[in-house]
């Protein structure tokens, strides 16, 4: 099974193993392509947010090159038609973010005030949320460039995931407490 950590920059693994995606581009595509996951993406908006400065016909060829470069590393985690792309998320994964968010909407504020016990294991699932990203995002001055934000997208292509995931976290933990 794949595992692929984007807090702190975009890393994955195969049993351990580090893989690499050969450019830049290839990762920024993996990167955005795993953050909005939940849907297919027209062709068209992903060339014109990685290469938005070229003619729509170069851009499409890039696009296509950077998807077979991830391909040759990935297999079909990430699939693609004639006029979408997305993220195969019916295979075999494990995602950093989404056990994050697994872990945070594990907190039960019901758990606080009926029995003192849930409140140990409540401040586990705090802990071990806090650990996850605490131990991912260490990683990022050695994984990524300067231009990456903690989620592992280059930051003009998913500034959208940034804001959204930071403040899905950040309810999810406060809500439950």
């Amino acid at each position: 099974m794949l595992h692929f950590y984007t807090f702190g920059g975009l890393r994955i693994e195969d049993d351990g193993q580090p893989l690499q995606l050969s450019t830049h581009k290839a990762r920024d595509l993996l990167a955005y392509l795993i953050a909005f996951r939940d849907r297919s993406h027209p062709r068209s908006v992903l060339t014109g947010l990685l290469w938005p400065d070229l003619p729509e016909d170069k851009a499409r060829r890039r696009l296509s090159d950077t998807l077979w470069r991830i391909r040759r590393v990935l297999d079909d985690y990430v699939s693609a038609d004639e006029e979408y792309v997305w993220f195969n998320t019916d295979l075999p994964h494990w995602l950093d973010a989404e056990q994050f968010q697994r872990v945070a909407s594990s907190l039960r504020p019901e758990t606080l005030r009926a029995d003192p016990r849930g409140k140990t294991s409540n401040l586990r699932a705090v802990e071990d949320a806090l650990a996850l990203y605490q131990a991912l995002s260490s990683t990022a001055s050695t994984t990524t460039g300067s231009s990456w934000n903690g989620n592992g997208c280059e930051a003009s292509i998913c500034r959208r995931w940034d804001t959204s995931s930071n403040s899905i976290s950040r309810s999810a933990i406060t809500q439950q407490l």
